[in-house]
């Protein structure tokens, strides 16, 4: 289904209005930001050696390659002025640079959030489902968007991830959206790659065999990039935890030893608990709700699982990579559940 601009134009005067009465949000996230209130990882690091060129905030793979959310926040960083709190006594020493580059930062997540429900609404609209449906659809995203790092670049991905699902089938658009995907994030390419590989056997059409082939050559693009970036330009890999020093038990033994710990809650299972709700719902009823939806695309949350096993608190951060996906029907499965459809009704 098109969208007319005139919608276009509302939806963006609608995102204009929310930030603007959205700000004192935007100004709490900064805020904690600045004091670590909830730890995070550092991307305003790389923003400084953009800046400055000093090698000592380059940082490491896999993170200094996520290139759209990182130019997008040098953007920011460089034409937005920066508001600073006087006030706020910010941890360690650190660089002159680091409180507007965590400006930069939290500006960008904070847009960004709002532009992925304005993308949610416009992607369910497409599918021609009802007004109920659109709210219970902007409901949840905004309530599950709180179970994705709102301090680093996941909000990106996940508009990224949204913007190829509006673009799907349509190779005008959905083939560079899904050859540059290795620019956004890693697991973009991890999470359609495999979709697509399951259409293609589906559906059986040359639009599927383009797509996978763009998908296939962003992530031969990305491994390329990796090699000559460490090869030829000194970049260097993160030190995550091996399996000679049993690193990768290190998140089971925390399990075990404190099942209830408070954080793992919404760090990981409930998480992981909401993302399998709309597969077994489905497994049920074999209801699509007129969505491309099958339980092979539960895989992609399994990899996406065994990657976050690094650590417990990333566990669920990952599996939500995936929330754009079954979002849209998990709204269709509590409007037909819970007989919603009846206010519409009403409202005619």
């Amino acid at each position: 289904m098109k969208i007319s601009y005139k919608y276009y134009c509302i939806l963006f005067c609608l995102l204009i209005i929310i930030l603007f009465f959205g700000y004192r949000e935007f100004l709490e996230l900064y805020k904690s930001m600045l004091t670590e209130f909830v730890g995070y990882y550092k991307y305003q690091k790389i923003i400084i050696y953009y800046e400055t060129g000093n090698r000592e905030f380059m940082d490491y793979f896999p993170m200094n390659v996520r290139f759209l959310g990182l130019i997008l926040q040098y953007i920011v960083f460089k034409i937005v002025p920066c508001i600073t709190f006087p006030s706020i006594e910010i941890k360690n020493n650190v660089h002159e640079l680091y409180e507007c580059a965590t400006f930069s930062l939290s500006l960008v997540n904070y847009v960004s959030k709002y532009v992925g429900l304005l993308l949610t609404i416009i992607y369910v609209f497409m599918k021609r489902k009802s007004f109920i449906e659109i709210t219970v659809a902007s409901i949840l995203f905004v309530l599950i968007i709180n179970l994705v790092e709102s301090s680093t670049l996941d909000r990106i991905a996940i508009c990224y991830i949204i913007v190829i699902l509006i673009s799907l089938n349509n190779i005008k658009y959905s083939i560079p959206l899904l050859y540059f995907s290795f620019l956004v994030n890693e697991k973009v390419v991890l999470i359609f790659g495999t979709i697509i590989f399951f259409q293609l056997f589906y559906y059986k059409n040359k639009i599927k065999i383009f797509e996978f082939i763009a998908i296939s050559c962003s992530l031969i693009s990305y491994i390329v990039m990796i090699f000559v970036l460490y090869k030829y330009l000194n970049f260097e890999f993160y030190d995550y935890p091996g399996f000679e020093n049993d690193g990768y038990l290190n998140a089971f033994k925390l399990l075990i030893a404190n099942p209830l710990n408070p954080s793992y809650f919404t760090n990981a299972y409930a998480p992981i608990f909401i993302s399998i709700l709309p597969f077994l719902i489905f497994v049920i009823n074999k209801k699509k709700f007129n969505y491309d939806f099958s339980i092979l695309y539960f895989i992609p949350i399994i990899l996406l699982f065994l990657i976050g096993y690094i650590s417990i608190q990333n566990m669920g951060r990952y599996v939500m990579y995936m929330f754009p996906l079954w979002l849209p029907i998990l709204s269709s499965q509590i409007v037909y559940y819970l007989k919603l459809s009846r206010l519409d009704n009403l409202k005619k």
